[in-house]
């Protein structure tokens, strides 16, 4: 179940907890997305948000597709998003509109 956020990010937001990367990556909802935001709540899986990307980055429909990260593990080190291979990220859902907005902005 999806919804849409406010004006000036137009994007839809779906749930895919407990999907794998290539559900994700195959997903119709996806291949007509800007981009992409994964959330890691503890840091035991971080590396499942790294495998993700990875394989998003190879997809060549998907792999221009920008990539925002956010949760407690990329709070605490700020410099994980880049080594997980992510475009930005975001320390809660209000910046993570703005960001996706300015992410969008630029591609």
């Amino acid at each position: 179940m999806g919804f849409e956020l406010p004006q000036p990010l137009k994007c839809t937001l779906e749930s895919l907890v407990g999907e794998g990367p290539e559900q994700i990556v195959g997903g119709a909802e996806f291949k007509g997305a800007e981009g992409l935001a994964l959330s890691a709540t503890m840091t035991p899986h971080v590396s499942a948000v790294a495998e993700l990307i990875q394989e998003v980055r190879k997809d060549p429909e998907a792999g221009s597709r920008w990539i925002l990260v956010g949760g407690y593990p990329f709070g605490v080190d700020p410099d994980l998003w880049r080594e997980v291979g992510a475009d930005a990220m975001a320390l809660d859902a209000l910046e993570a509109t703005g960001t996706a907005a300015r992410l969008s902005e630029v591609r």
